[in-house]
Order: structure tokens, then C-alpha cells, then sequence
């Protein structure tokens, strides 16, 4: 782990140990539910936000619950033609341990293989990368499905709250800035990291003279289009101030591996363990942070 932040983390961790942070429910895509075997391959000593929480002490349900493959989309989410997924949030803020935090991971899924190809213009074409009009409209609908699903957690988590308790902090998320380089340092295959961002930039023909993508115009659509969520998950947050936090996670990487951004990320959509571990510190940040003003 870089040194700056070394620190932060063995007193957060310490922290951990003698006074317990509490539950937290989290759901979403990979980075809080990271599938550690790619076309057969076990990656292994790799963690997601999720575990990067577990080591600073907080508890979660069963591993069932944080369901990748069920739950994997904001959109998946806020859809639940069976109401599944709600059903199961109101399950757990009805348990015997209630939970101190909420964290919802959504909007890179939807935002991989296909669904970016189809916001992306052929580099034949010139400039911009990313089509306007449909950039618009897939943040718009990223942003009503985030929408849906907040104000069913909200109205759960103060309906269901035990008599006397608090109820939890909603924390959402962007991501950092990706590459779509696709590079993987644990070893997943390159046919599997490629599909995620690699490929529809290189099959709308980003390309340079030497046959490989054209990384430049490639990352700084990847840019555009983490910051445009960004934006408006902030403003969903504060639209929502009572229980909603937003949590900027962008330029983490950038800060510890200044100029060699690629060293942060494990592959295409994942940092590395270390660079979860800097994320997770900053959801800690937020979440003492809420419970200290609550309890002030």
C-alpha cells in the first residue's frame, strides 16, 4: 500500500479492533461483490470494497444477500419485476441488528460491453467520441433507476428503524477514472477484461497506427462519462440530504500514482487491492462521520 494512506489504514483498522463500526448492507455491482473466478481462472488475494470494509471492522449479512449476478445493475435494481431485491433490503432493516449504513454500487454495469458500444460514435466519424444525444439520455436513465431504488431504501429505513435507533446512512458512490487498456495484473484473461471497455472503444475503430486502441480519446471518454454520473449522484444526495451521502471516489488513483494511473488499477474496471482499500477508507470517513453527528 502506497505510504500515504499506510497509515490512515493500520489506525482505522486498530480502530476496528476495540470498538466495533458496526453493520453495514451493501449491494450493487462487482465492486462490492467481486466474482473471484473469470472463465475458470481463481483469482486469488483480491478484494472489493466490501471486504476492504470487513477488515476495518464492519459486519455484513451472508454473502448471499450482496447478489452480483441477481442485483448486478442500477437499472436490474430498479426494475425487480418481483420485487425481490426490495423485499430483501426490508428483510435485513427488519433484523435484530440494524444497520449503521447502507452503501449502493450501480451504474458501471450498465455501462459495459454493449451498452457502451452504443453510446460510442465510429472514430471514422471524428469527434466527440461519445454521441451526445445518447450520452444524455443513458445518464438520464442511470439516474432515474438510482432515483427509484433511493427513495425505496429511504422510506424503508425510517419505517423499519427500531424504536430508539437511528436510522442508516445511504451511501452512493461514482467510480475513479478506468483504462481501457485491457491490461489484468492477477491474471484474468484478456479476452474476458477486453469485452468490459477494450473492445468497444477498439471496435468503433479507436485504433492507433500500430493496431492497438488509441488510448487518449478512449479515457477521456471513459472520463466524461464516470464524471456525468458523478454529477448526478452528488445532486441526487443532496436532493436527499437527511440520509443520502455521496461519496467522490474519482481521482483516488491519480492522487497515489500520479502520471502511472495503470499501476492502481488491477484490470480494465477494478483498482487494485490497495486502491479499494483507499476507497474504503473513504466511505469509513463518511459514515463515522454520520454517526458522531447523529450522536453529538
Amino acid at each position: 500500500m502506497p505510504p500515504a494512506i499506510q497509515k490512515d489504514w493500520d489506525a482505522a483498522v486498530a480502530a476496528g479492533r476495540t470498538t466495533a463500526p458496526g453493520r453495514v448492507l451493501a449491494w450493487g455491482d462487482s465492486w462490492v461483490d467481486y466474482q473471484l473466478s473469470f472463465a475458470g481462472v481463481t483469482i486469488a488475494d483480491f478484494i472489493d470494497l466490501r471486504d476492504a470494509l470487513k477488515e476495518l471492522g464492519y459486519t455484513f449479512s451472508a454473502e448471499g444477500f450482496c447478489d452480483f449476478n441477481k442485483w448486478g445493475t442500477i437499472t436490474g435494481m430498479a426494475a425487480d419485476g418481483n420485487h425481490a431485491f426490495r423485499r430483501r433490503v426490508r428483510e435485513e432493516l427488519e433484523g435484530l441488528d440494524p444497520p449503521v449504513a447502507l452503501v449502493l454500487s450501480g451504474g458501471g454495469n450498465d455501462s459495459t460491453r454493449s451498452a457502451l458500444f452504443s453510446l460510442l460514435r465510429d472514430a471514422t466519424g471524428g469527434p466527440p467520441v461519445l454521441d451526445p444525444v445518447r450520452r444524455k439520455d443513458h445518464v438520464a436513465e442511470l439516474a432515474e433507476a438510482y432515483e427509484k431504488v433511493l427513495d425505496d431504501m429511504i422510506a424503508n429505513a425510517i419505517r423499519l428503524r427500531p424504536e430508539g435507533v437511528d436510522p442508516p446512512v445511504i451511501l452512493i458512490h461514482g467510480y475513479d477514472h478506468p483504462i481501457p487498456a485491457g491490461q489484468s495484473q492477477s491474471g484474468i484473461p484478456a479476452s474476458t477484461v477486453k469485452a468490459w471497455l477494450h473492445d468497444p472503444f477498439f471496435n468503433r475503430h479507436y485504433r492507433g497506427a500500430d493496431g492497438k486502441i488509441d488510448l487518449p480519446p478512449a479515457r477521456a471518454a471513459m472520463k466524461d462519462l464516470i464524471d456525468d454520473l458523478n454529477t448526478k449522484l452528488e445532486q441526487l444526495a443532496k436532493d436527499r440530504a437527511g440520509l443520502v451521502r455521496y461519496v467522490n471516489l474519482r481521482g483516488t488513483i491519480a492522487t497515489h500514482y500520479p502520471g502511472q494511473e495503470l499501476k492502481g488499477w488491477d484490470n480494465d474496471l477494478h483498482p487494485t487491492k490497495e486502491m479499494f482499500r483507499a476507497m474504503a477508507l473513504k466511505l469509513h470517513a463518511v459514515i463515522a462521520a454520520h454517526k458522531a453527528a447523529v450522536h453529538a
